[in-house]
């Protein structure tokens, strides 16, 4: 018990001894407070000196005879009265919680399993509602308002340019589902700042509303970049902002991520292959290709059979490119352009819409 455990136990010896030489005390009460001192100062502590200390402290207590004492029980009444009371008061508003709690574990519970959109958001902002503290279900909150905006802006119309159009009521609808998806990701992030794994699901919401909202790629570089200070040894958050560089032709910038998140994770061929991939936008096909080749060795051809399949074509394609690469044309550069879009690394969720919504600046993660 460290400094209160010694305070504690000098009180006790000061206490016997001065017991012991008090009018009362015996002859061998004084002895054997002599014998305790002595041995807590000059010997190490026991479980049996304790034990004995403490057997001599009841023998001596039981000796002296117990003094009548009188109660008058109408003073304590009141006194029970107001224990009674607050113990009421705490059990009903520890009831309360817990019911608060149930209800919502029960409502989440009741979302998971409905197929109906509306009844799900309804369902899920109950339990919402009755426990906003819970990262959980907040998170599926944030998915369920995300899921909303990409139905309705999945019903658009295109206009003569062939761009989608949303009707103005559609409009309003989308942009208050991506703010409630970017409150409930924010509100996810203040429950616990330091866990990467909430900065990542801000970024991953910012990043499927790129299409839609303007300044949405910017914020989703901020969360990532957050999410990579927390937690620097996880290669998804670099392979995930890789992505999002990659999709704004920055490749420079996504190759040195990609590279980085290989170095974290050499066994994962998503990482190779994004590697290799930003390595061919930049023109340096020795590189991507000895990406690719790697990645095609880390993955199994029975497995993984359409994914291997797919990398060795890729491959061979980067080692027809070897030999002129001197020679690269901006034929080649579109070529490459039009090959990346099958691969998932560009930004998805809303489809592109024009003109883009425009949100508060509230919605970007550094607003306070």
């Amino acid at each position: 018990m460290g400094l209160l455990g010694i305070g504690s136990l000098f009180l006790i010896l000061s206490l016997l001894v001065k017991k012991a030489f008090s009018a009362e005390g015996s002859v061998m009460a004084k002895l054997v407070s002599i014998y305790f001192v002595g041995a807590f100062l000059l010997t190490p502590p026991s479980f049996l000196l304790f034990f004995l200390l403490f057997v001599w402290i009841g023998m001596e207590q039981s000796h002296h005879r117990n003094k009548e004492v009188s109660i008058d029980f109408g003073e304590i009444i009141p006194a029970y009265a107001l224990i009674i009371l607050v113990g009421l008061v705490g059990i009903g508003g520890g009831c309360f919680m817990l019911g608060k709690l149930y209800m919502s574990e029960y409502m989440f519970q009741k979302s998971l399993t409905n197929n109906n959109l509306k009844s799900v958001y309804e369902t899920m902002r109950t339990a919402v509602s009755y426990n906003p503290y819970n990262e959980r279900m907040r998170t599926n909150f944030a998915q369920v308002h995300l899921l909303i905006a990409n139905t309705i802006a999945g019903r658009t119309t295109k206009n003569e340019q062939g761009q989608p159009q949303l009707s103005e009521t559609d409009r309003q609808t989308v942009s208050q589902a991506i703010q409630a998806a970017i409150d409930e990701a924010k509100a996810v992030v203040s429950l616990n700042p330091n866990k990467a794994t909430n900065w990542e699901l801000l970024a991953t919401v910012y990043r499927s509303i790129a299409g839609v909202v303007q300044g949405a790629d910017t914020w989703t570089v901020s969360a990532y970049q957050r999410a990579i200070v927390l937690d620097p040894q996880n290669p998804s958050y670099r392979l995930g902002l890789g992505g999002v560089l990659y999709g704004y032709k920055q490749y420079d910038d996504a190759s040195r991520l990609f590279e980085q998140a290989v170095a974290l994770k050499p066994d994962w061929p998503n990482a190779e292959y994004n590697y290799a991939w930003a390595e061919y936008q930049k023109g340096d096909y020795t590189k991507a290709a000895t990406a690719m080749q790697a990645c095609v060795s880390l993955l199994n051809p029975s497995k993984d059979a359409a994914d291997y399949k797919k990398a060795v074509a890729d491959l061979e394609e980067f080692k027809k490119k070897i030999p002129t690469e001197s020679q690269t044309t901006q034929t080649n550069n579109t070529e490459a352009t039009q090959k990346k879009e099958s691969l998932s690394l560009s930004p998805t969720g809303v489809p592109q819409i024009e003109p883009k919504i425009n949100l508060p600046p509230t919605a970007s993660p550094e607003a306070k």
